[in-house]
């Protein structure tokens, strides 16, 4: 198994520039702006200090449709309403409903404005069911469609491709088949992001992708901040296997602590200002920005 973070990190390092972490070393932490699935959204995680955001792809037979996440979700919880009026389930009003086509989000992404932006890290969430005949040719799709409406038109950044379940993970077989393909492979990282603890599970699966782009990423949402992963995160981390290591979906200050003390590579937050803040913009690796022509 390679170096841990040997992929992911550097080439964040090498586009963002060097990154101080706190008063010594260097250690950059990602901050990913949970469920923005509308243009709006997306200016205003960058506006808070994320340089990444995740966003939830829905599809229709095999094609990627609508970036949606539908009820429920951590807007509906009441800890979201009672205490976090920074977060943009609150601030955007957009709630569970917020839907994008596909067309309208793609140009976005790769608009002048977003080329020229801090954003670093696309998460696209891929919403499989069983209403998805094939799970390998969505994730083809997926690629295709970000390779030409995204990528070719600019955009520097890094894109995770997530799989809810190890099941599913012919999705990421699929993208990455097509990836290979084509100029961006490198481009493209993968992960299994909702096995819970699993961890071991997870690795052994993301290890059979045959690729050293894959990333971990797990946790629950934010309206069940007593569940904790530690265990799997640390697990991971020993590997040395992923190219980085994440949590989601954190909103709680003390939280975002424990688990930068655990050593995580990002963190996926209805709170980007309180976890940029709390890890310092300073090691935030945001894109350099260009000027707007």
């Amino acid at each position: 198994m390679f170096a841990r973070r040997s992929t992911f990190l550097s080439l964040l390092i090498a586009i963002c520039g060097v990154i101080r972490y706190g008063t010594g070393g260097s250690r950059p932490v990602s901050v990913i702006a949970h469920m923005v699935n509308t243009p709006n959204s997306i200016r205003w995680a960058l506006a808070q200090g994320a340089n990444g955001i995740e966003i939830d792809l829905k599809f229709e037979d095999s094609h990627p449709a609508r970036f949606h996440h539908g009820f429920p979700c951590d807007c509906t919880c009441f800890l979201s309403y009672a205490t976090f009026h920074d977060s943009g389930c609150m601030v955007l009003g957009e709630g569970c409903s917020a839907s994008t086509d596909v067309a309208e989000m793609t140009d976005f992404l790769g608009s002048t404005e977003i080329v020229s932006s801090p954003l670093a890290l696309i998460y696209i969430d891929a919403k499989l069911d069983k209403s998805v005949p094939n799970y390998a040719e969505a994730g083809a799709n997926v690629v295709r469609l970000f390779n030409d409406k995204v990528l070719a038109r600019g955009y520097r950044g890094q894109i995770i491709l997530g799989s809810s379940t190890i099941s599913r993970s012919a999705f990421l077989r699929g993208a990455l088949r097509e990836a290979a393909n084509s100029n961006y492979a490198d481009r493209y990282f993968y992960a299994i992001g909702q096995e819970g603890k699993k961890a071991d599970k997870v690795l052994k699966s993301s290890l059979q992708l045959g690729t050293r782009n894959i990333v971990y990423n797990t946790g629950a949402s934010a309206c069940f901040p007593y569940k904790t992963f530690y265990n799997a995160i640390r697990y991971s981390l020993q590997s040395k296997a992923y190219a980085a290591v994440g949590i989601w979906t954190v909103d709680q200050e003390g939280s975002i602590r424990n688990y930068l003390n655990a050593g995580v590579d990002f963190i996926v937050t209805n709170r980007p200002k309180v976890a940029a803040d709390i890890i310092g913009r300073q090691n935030v690796p945001y894109l350099k920005q260009l000027p707007v022509s």
